[in-house]
């Protein structure tokens, strides 16, 4: 038993197959010799991280000075909208609409300037 784990183990760390890459699709292509071949391709590349690195700076300083919007800045991250969020954030509907609001307010400025 412990050489099948180890075979596997083995296998993962020195084999032809990075099992650590994110891969979100796959492209098919023709090279000049007529083979198919199977790109890999992800949408994830330095200049998009660079540039969500950016955006996140600029909206938490956009938050800086009020952390209810901080909060429901973190949720919205979370992917978390609506009743969801008013719960994790123990917030009533009211105050969480409010923040929303204000927030909105805030994030369609910073898209005009």
């Amino acid at each position: 038993m412990h050489s099948e784990a180890s075979n596997c183990r083995e296998r993962e760390k020195n084999g032809a197959v990075d099992h650590h890459i994110d891969v979100a699709t796959l492209t098919q292509s023709m090279d000049e010799d007529g083979d198919l071949s199977v790109v890999p391709s992800t949408e994830i590349t330095p200049e998009r991280i660079a540039e969500n690195r950016q955006l996140m700076a600029a909206m938490n300083t956009l938050v800086e000075d009020d952390p209810e919007l901080q909060d429901l800045l973190a949720v919205w991250c979370l992917d978390m909208k609506g009743q969801d969020a008013a719960k994790y954030l123990e917030w009533d509907m009211k105050k969480y609409e409010a923040a929303r609001k204000r927030l909105v307010r805030r994030l369609d400025k910073m898209k005009e300037g």
